[in-house]
Parts: C-alpha cells; structure tokens; sequence
C-alpha cells in the first residue's frame, strides 16, 4: 500500500485517495501491468492479491466485516442467505431484499 502511496506522489504529487478516478486508475493499471518494482514480489501479482481481497470484502456475507449493509449484493440483485426460496419460486426474475447469514438469529 506504501508503494501505491508512493507512486501517486511522485507521478501527482498527491496521495492516491485524493487523485482522480482516471489518475487512481492510471497508478493501479500500472501495478496491473507489473511496472511498478517493488520488494519481495511483482506488482502484477500484488494487484491481483489487492484486487481479490477488495472483491471477497465487497460481496462477503456481512457476518464475517465486509459487504457493509450488503450493499454488494443490492448492487447485483443478489439474494445473500435465504432459509428457503419455495414461496416464491415464478417465472419471472424476483428482486428479494438480502439476508446476511446472522439474519436468522435473534440472539
């Protein structure tokens, strides 16, 4: 994350949070790439570490500190955990409010 820090400074000479969306995208196509030399591994291979914490914390069930009030899966119509989907099976595509999986709990 320093190098990503880093590399905003010297190319923008600003923190990567505070640069464009097309600025912060210029710097992560960078490490996409594998241009950026970082210590102890590639960069292409840290962005894709990067890449799938920030997928696995956008869609996880909220249960385990990620997917803030599901809102990764209002994004995607996705139902998360439903006890059953019996009542509700039609023909046509049902938007269902999700459930996390601590949802069935009233402990």
């Amino acid at each position: 994350m320093k190098a990503i820090q880093d590399l905003s400074v010297k190319t923008y000479d600003n923190r990567f949070e505070k640069l464009s969306e097309e600025e912060q995208d210029a710097i992560l196509t960078e490490f996409a790439e594998g241009k950026v030399e970082l210590i102890g591994m590639k960069s292409d291979y840290f962005f894709g570490v990067l890449r799938s914490a920030t997928l696995e914390g956008a869609y996880a069930d909220p249960l385990y500190g990620g997917n803030a009030n599901m809102e990764g899966w209002k994004m995607k119509n996705f139902p998360g955990h439903q006890m059953s989907f019996l009542n509700i099976i039609e023909d046509e595509f049902k938007v269902i409010e999700p459930a996390a999986l601590n949802s069935q709990h009233s402990h």
